[in-house]
């Protein structure tokens, strides 16, 4: 049987540890996906993200993301901004016709608890006629493209390096008699990532402090040649993705 001050500790344990787990909530998460101005092409890397306690990241260049800290006022003033009535009452999915080699973008608000998504498939420097694109969204892509607190480089707790194992054949296809390089040891061997084998490869989590080091090795590979980890042969993407806060409530 428990004592009553064991039951106290271990009550207070679990009220610590959901404080913990909910001190940063998204509340706004803006997105690119499958376009040619894209980070990432699948969408899950967002250009803009604003949280509860106040940290915003935001994309400046391709792969290069500030953040700055907000205090309460701020972030509640930019999250009204941001979040209209307007924009809570859209539907889900709009897009232009005719248009081609536009992207969607794809705006995740959460509001008293719950998410709303809206997508648009639009260009937004060439299309931004209300009748085909919402007036709320332009009006939220510009808050969040005029953003421009003082900041300072983003350095995340993660970066995602896509990876995909390959047969004896495969192999040679892609890289023909060139030998591989070898995985550097100071990381996890290739064969720990997770997922299955798909066109979007496995996901291989990485200590965002190491991406400069990682990104120096990954330039260092002539083209096509795969990477050798555990008696296996490995494609591998050309830069890691940054992992951003809670990116399991977006991420696909």
């Amino acid at each position: 049987m428990r004592s009553p001050i064991r039951i106290f500790i271990l009550l207070i344990g679990i009220l610590a540890g959901g404080a913990i787990a909910h001190a940063r909530e998204p509340l706004v998460v803006y997105r690119i996906c499958c376009g040619m101005g894209s980070t990432i092409e699948d969408g899950n890397t967002p250009v803009f993200a604003l949280y509860s306690d106040g940290l915003v990241i935001f994309q400046t260049a391709p792969d290069r993301f500030l953040s700055a800290q907000l205090d309460e006022a701020e972030r509640q003033a930019l999250f009204d901004d941001i979040a209209t009535e307007e924009l809570l009452i859209l539907g889900d999915h709009y897009e232009t016709p005719m248009v081609f080699d536009a992207a969607t973008y794809i705006l995740d608000v959460w509001y008293n608890g719950r998410r709303k998504s809206v997508s648009v498939y639009y260009m937004p420097d060439a299309e931004r006629r209300p009748g085909h694109v919402p007036a709320a969204f332009l009006h939220a892509h510009d808050m969040i493209g005029n953003f421009a607190p003082a900041a300072a480089p983003y350095t995340p707790e993660w970066i995602d390096l896509r990876v995909w194992p390959l047969n004896e054949r495969l192999a040679s296809v892609v890289s023909g008699d060139q030998p591989p390089i070898q995985w550097p040891d100071v990381w996890p061997p290739l064969t720990t990532a997770e997922g299955p084998d798909s066109p979007r490869g496995r996901r291989l989590l990485l200590p965002g402090a190491d991406r400069v080091e990682l990104e120096r090795f990954l330039n260092s590979r002539r083209a096509g040649q795969l990477v050798a980890s555990s008696g296996s042969l490995w494609l591998i993407e050309v830069s890691p993705r940054v992992v951003f806060p809670r990116d399991e409530l977006w991420r696909r």
